[in-house]
Order: C-alpha cells, then structure tokens, then sequence
C-alpha cells in the first residue's frame, strides 16, 4: 500500500504526519487481527468438519466392514441359490415334461368328450323319435281297442238281432205250419201235394233257420274266445281271425 492509498499526509518538515501513521498502524492490526480471528474460526471449524469427517470416516469403515460381511454372506447365499436354481430348473423341466404330457392328454379327452357329445345328441334324437313312436304307439293301442270294443258291441248287436230273426222265423214257420195243418184238415185229399211242397218249403226254411242259429252260436263262441285273449294283440281281426280284405 502507497502513501496515497493508505491516507497520509506529509508534513512540512520531516515526512509523514504522526496521527496517520499511528491510525494506519492501528487500522491494519485490527484488520489482521480479525483475519487472525477468521482463520482460527475457520480451523476450528476445520478441525470440527474434520473430526465429524474421521468420526464418519470411521462409520463408513465400520459399514464397510458390515458389508463386507454381508457381501461373502451374499455371496454364499448366492451360490446355494445358484444350486437351488439349477434344481429348480430340473425340476421346471420335468414339470413341463409332465404338463406335456397332460395337456396331450386333456386335448386327447377334450377329443372324446366332443365325440360323447355327438354320440349324446345322437342319442338324444333317437330317444325322442322313440319316444314319440311310443306316443303313437299307445294311441294306436287305444284306437285298435276301441275300435275291438266297437267291434265287439258290434258283433253282440248282430247276434241279438239275428236271435230275434231266428225267433221270428221260426214263430212264422209255426204259424205257416198251423196254417198248413188246419188247411189240410179243411181242404182233404186235393191239397195233399201242396201240402207235401209246404212241409217241404217249411223243412228247407228250418234247415235254413238251423244253419243261421249254427252259424250265429258259431259266432258267439268266436266272440267269447277273443274276449279271453290278452288285449294289444295285432294283425287279427275283429273275431280273432286274421283280417282279410275285401
């Protein structure tokens, strides 16, 4: 620092003014002075930082140590992991052997019950074809014996009306027969030819009457023999005769 810089002024005789001086002198140990006190404030400070710095220092060798330790820990723990990988790699592998072959087989049932499937619906329509069969079968069973029941009321009809055509005949053939007889009292000789003829006429409608009444019992005994035969029987005909055409 010059003279002008630091501020002092000259004398006339024999320099630098005393004051000046003495307040330069001054001025720049307060100012050293305080860059002394900085200082050592900032080497305390230092010395502080450094010591947290050690103290940490110190920490992190500790840490490291831990971790170290942990590390070959780790390490061990990854070796037996290496091993139980490539166990678990084996054992992946036959895993996947196996669901191979599982899932072969699930698609080889899959295959088989889509078939049961088909061969079910199949089946299914079979079914209600038979079922519907039967339905028309039952019906079919009901008319045919409705149809016999008629049959049979028919039949009984016809054999009471041909009784009471036979009761007929035959109290016409006894009444033509009185007749017959009180004329050939009454008439004599004359009529002896007619009356051979009429007794004749009389023994052909009696043999007829008789043929009928046969042929009607005839009938009654196929009836009765029909009647105790098991219901449902097909192909027969309404008196247990096959059914003829025409």
């Amino acid at each position: 620092m010059n003279e002008h810089e630091a501020g002092f002024r000259t004398q006339i005789v024999g320099g630098f003014q005393r004051d000046d001086v003495l307040r330069y002198i001054e001025q720049t140990s307060r100012t050293y002075t305080q860059k002394i006190e900085s200082l050592e404030r900032a080497l305390d400070q230092s010395s502080e930082e450094l010591k947290s710095h050690r103290s940490r220092a110190d920490e992190l060798d500790s840490r490291n140590e831990e971790l170290n330790c942990k590390d070959a820990e780790l390490l061990e723990r990854l070796g037996a992991m290496t091993l139980t990988e490539d166990s678990l790699r084996s054992t992946l592998a036959e895993t996947q052997a196996s669901l191979d072959v599982q899932t072969k087989e699930a698609q080889r049932l899959a295959a088989e019950n889509a078939a049961l499937r088909e061969e079910k619906e199949a089946l299914a329509g079979e079914l209600a074809e038979l079922r519907r069969k039967c339905r028309e079968y039952e019906a079919a069973k009901e008319h045919m014996a409705e149809i016999e029941l008629r049959a049979y009321r028919h039949a009984k009809e016809i054999e009471r009306k041909s009784q009471e055509e036979a009761e007929r005949v035959k109290g016409e053939a006894s009444a033509i027969v009185d007749q017959l007889r009180q004329r050939l009292s009454t008439t004599g000789e004359s009529y002896r030819a007619a009356l051979r003829r009429a007794q004749e006429e009389l023994a052909e409608m009696y043999q007829r009457g008789c043929a009928l009444a046969d042929g009607l019992e005839a009938a009654a005994g196929q009836l009765d023999k029909r009647r105790a035969k098991p219901e449902g029987s097909c192909g027969r005909g309404v008196f247990g005769n096959p059914a003829r055409k025409g």
